[in-house]
C-alpha cells in the first residue's frame, strides 16, 4: 500500500510541476489514423471504345442527325484515334454557307448537371481551312465555342481537344444541362471550304472534372 501511495504522490507531484511551467499534458490519441480519397474522375460516353463509368448507346440512345444534308456522316475503321473506328463527316451543298452536325437524343432529354465543372473532350482529325466550333444544347437552347481555343490544329493529324463545360454554359440564354438533347455538335465559325472536305471524329465524351 505504501508503494501505491508513494507512486500517487509523485504522480501529483509531477502534475502539478508541469502545470507550474505552464505546460499541457497531450493523453495518446487511441483513434485510428484517417485518410481521404483522392479524387475521382467520372466520365460519359458519346462515342468511344474505350469504357468508361457512364454513357450514352450510340445508335439507340443518340446519334449524328440530319441537319439540312450540310453533313453526311459514316463510321470509318483503319487510323482511328482510339479503338478501331472512327466518324468521318464529308461536307456538302458549300453554297449554303455553313455546316454543322450532332449527335442528339430521338426524344426525351438527359440529365448532366452533375458535369457543370467538368470538360467535353473530343479527337479531331481534319485539314479543313475553315475555323470551327463545337457546341452542346439543352433546354431548348445552344451554345458553341471555338475549338482552337482547347488544342486544336487543322494539321490533317489527330487532335485533342478538352472544352470546359462551363464556357458552356455561361451568359444568357445558355444550355440547361439537366436537360440536355444534344451531347454534342460541330459547326463551321465562318471561314470558308470546299465540298467534300473531310472531319473525322473519335473518342466523344464528358467527364467530371
Amino acid at each position: 500500500m505504501k508503494k501505491i501511495k508513494v507512486t500517487f504522490f509523485y504522480a501529483g507531484v509531477l502534475t502539478a510541476l508541469f502545470a507550474a511551467m505552464g505546460c499541457v499534458q497531450v493523453a495518446p490519441s487511441t483513434s485510428p489514423a484517417s485518410s481521404s480519397p483522392g479524387p475521382v474522375s467520372i466520365s460519359f460516353n458519346i462515342y468511344s471504345e474505350t469504357s468508361r463509368d457512364d454513357g450514352i448507346v450510340y445508335g439507340t440512345d443518340a446519334a449524328f442527325g440530319d441537319w439540312g444534308t450540310t453533313i453526311t456522316n459514316e463510321i470509318s475503321s483503319g487510323g482511328a484515334a482510339e479503338g478501331t473506328k472512327y466518324f468521318k463527316l464529308t461536307i456538302s451543298n458549300q453554297s449554303w454557307g455553313w455546316f454543322a452536325n450532332g449527335i442528339e437524343r430521338p426524344s426525351g432529354t438527359s440529365d448532366m448537371s452533375a458535369y457543370v465543372s467538368g470538360h467535353l473532350n473530343f479527337k479531331i482529325r481534319t485539314t479543313i481551312s475553315a475555323p470551327l466550333k463545337a457546341g452542346i444544347k439543352g433546354g431548348g437552347n445552344e451554345k458553341y465555342a471555338n475549338i482552337s481555343n482547347y488544342g486544336y490544329t487543322n494539321t490533317g493529324t489527330w487532335q485533342t481537344v478538352s472544352m470546359p463545360i462551363a464556357i458552356l454554359t455561361t451568359g444568357s440564354p445558355s444550355p440547361d444541362l439537366s436537360k440536355i438533347t444534344l451531347f454534342f455538335m460541330i459547326a463551321n465559325d465562318g471561314g470558308s471550304w470546299s465540298d467534300g472536305n473531310t472531319i473525322d471524329l473519335d473518342d466523344i465524351y464528358w467527364t467530371k472534372n
